[in-house]
């Protein structure tokens, strides 16, 4: 014998829910890197760790190095080694930011400054 539960059709199931979209990829936040390790490096370093300088400024015995990325400036005071030689980075001085270590880890190309 047919009861109304036997001869009704099967329930069907709720819309199917759609689940969110994926998170978008998050900007990369460049890693800090600690000015302390601007001083004493060679001119060369410097150029490895962050390309050429984007201003280079005589000064009497010198050079004054810059480059910019954003809002920050980085200016490097370059003097030759006192037993002749190289440039060697004495003052490192960053403009336009509150966090020169951010500003550095911008700056910095991939893989280069890992190492002294």
């Amino acid at each position: 014998m047919d009861t109304p539960a036997d001869s009704a059709s099967p329930p069907t199931a709720p819309d199917a829910v759609k689940p969110p979209p994926p998170p978008r990829p998050a900007t990369p936040v460049p890693a800090r890197v600690d000015p302390a390790r601007l001083q004493g490096i060679s001119g060369e370093q410097a150029v490895a760790m962050l390309g050429r300088p984007q201003a280079d400024e005589p000064q009497q015995l010198g050079r004054l190095w810059r480059w910019r990325k954003g809002a920050c400036v980085l200016t490097l005071a370059l003097y030759p080694e006192v037993q002749g030689g190289g440039l060697r980075v004495v003052a490192s001085d960053f403009t336009g930011t509150s966090d020169p270590g951010a500003c550095l880890g911008a700056m910095t190309r991939p893989g280069a400054g890992d190492g002294r």
